[in-house]
């Protein structure tokens, strides 16, 4: 099932403020979204930008979605094996995709575990930490941290739909 920007989702602009790295993290941005403002979706796109084959992921609040097509995902739920193909992997920050992004309806925090494969070599595994710093009746302020020693995030440009901003996640260097 294919899930699209619908009348009941309240999109999200998404704004993103590089942050210093620290306490053994990889990297942390800052996530804005203003729901009353955008036509962008509700998520957080995750560009695992590297050589890879799939993913298995979970999430410990919210859900993840798979990309199908530009602007396009696919909801999979808490836990997930998805294939490259449908990089970026994203959270989605609604508690139920049903409902609008009111306060009461958002993630206050959540952690996206992650462990990536190329063939059946394990290349990296950790997680990504997601906190909700703010929220009032404008926007809504995550905090979201990797930790992986063997992965950086930075905040990346957009998707190729021009709408979301992107957790762009690059190996470190010297790695494969």
């Amino acid at each position: 099932m294919k899930i699209r920007r619908r009348a009941f989702f309240t999109a999200a602009l998404l704004i993103f403020t590089v942050l210093l790295s620290g306490c053994g993290s990889q990297g942390k941005i800052e996530w804005r979204v203003f729901p009353m403002l955008s036509s962008s979706n509700p998520w957080l796109p995750m560009d695992f930008n590297f050589n890879w084959d799939r993913i298995e992921i979970s999430c410990t609040d919210g859900e993840l979605y798979g990309r199908l097509s530009m602007g396009d995902y696919a909801p999979k739920g808490r836990e997930a094996d998805i294939e490259s193909w449908q990089n970026p992997v994203a959270w989605g920050f609604v508690k139920d995709r049903n409902q609008e992004a009111l306060p009461e309806n958002t993630v206050k925090k959540a952690e996206v575990e992650f462990r990536i494969f190329k063939g059946e070599e394990l290349l990296h595994k950790g997680k990504v930490r997601i906190r909700q710093k703010e929220a009032n009746s404008v926007f809504y302020t995550y905090e979201v941290t990797l930790i992986c020693p063997t992965l950086r995030m930075t905040a990346g440009g957009k998707e190729a739909d021009g709408k979301n901003q992107i957790a762009l996640i690059r190996q470190a260097s010297g790695e494969k």
